[in-house]
């Protein structure tokens, strides 16, 4: 302990992810520090933050940031099961708003000599990053269940599976404007003639039998195929990919994704 209130001396922020208590039992806690170092910004990362009746408890980015925010819950078709999302997914997130915090006190502080102390929590930004549907509850008293994959609310911006098995995006967002592309792309001018599919209100009202009938053409060509036919009638999408090919995404690699470590091999990021 000796050795790390000997660094905070000279150092310009002090970054932990211990609980409250732990901190006031070393010593360690902002108000302390603060009082201390006039230049030192505490900066905390924890599970329920530094205040509240769980501030003490443990806790993971499954469970508090997917599971307490409601972030799992809101993911969850009727009657279906919560899913369990890859790990790290909070964690990463907090982690970036308490850089960001850091990084506007340091500016803060070589402008005004002003600092404070900066926290980040999994169950604040988890309830952050589902902010859309929050609000939604807060504003209107109700959310909205998600809806199963063959009953969407808009037809055209909803996940398909192409016939080699492999899964994509289809993002008709503007259910109107869209609709000829996705047409043409298909190239199932039977669509186009369906009165049932005549108009954005009609297909909602028909939702799953569009569902079933793109499902149909699409499950009658490759994805590469498919996605060569949605480029060229400018129809938004996305594929849905593993990691063995998130890796080798020419896009993916062009935009800086991937940092190369000292020592590591690999030929899908070479």
């Amino acid at each position: 302990m000796s050795i790390i209130k000997k660094l905070i001396t000279d150092a310009n922020v002090f970054l932990t992810n211990m609980r409250p208590q732990f901190l006031h039992r070393s010593g360690l806690d902002p108000q302390a520090l603060l009082g201390a170092h006039p230049r030192l910004i505490c900066a905390s990362l924890t599970a329920y933050g530094l205040h509240g009746p769980d501030r003490e408890a443990p806790g993971y980015d499954m469970a508090v940031f997917s599971g307490r925010s409601g972030l799992a819950e809101r993911s969850t078709p009727p009657g279906g099961t919560p899913p369990i999302f890859p790990g790290g997914i909070g964690d990463n997130a907090s982690a970036l708003s308490l850089v960001a915090g850091i990084a506007g006190t340091l500016f803060r502080r070589e402008r005004t000599g002003q600092r404070q102390l900066v926290s980040a929590l999994l169950l604040r930004t988890g309830v952050y990053t589902l902010g859309m549907d929050i609000s939604t509850r807060i504003g209107l008293g109700r959310i909205t269940a998600p809806a199963p994959r063959t009953r969407p609310q808009n037809p055209l911006m909803n996940l398909y599976r192409a016939g080699d098995g492999r899964w994509f995006w289809l993002v008709g967002a503007e259910a109107q404007r869209h609709w000829p592309g996705i047409v043409a792309a298909t190239e199932f001018a039977a669509l186009q003639e369906d009165v049932r599919f005549a108009s954005p209100r009609e297909r909602h009202r028909n939702s799953t039998a569009l569902v079933e009938a793109l499902d149909h053409v699409f499950a009658q060509h490759s994805r590469d195929h498919l996605a060569a036919q949605v480029a060229a009638y400018d129809v938004w999408w996305a594929p849905i990919q593993p990691a063995e090919e998130v890796v080798s995404d020419p896009q993916a690699l062009a935009c800086g994704s991937f940092a190369r470590a000292e020592g590591q091999t690999g030929e899908a990021l070479e």
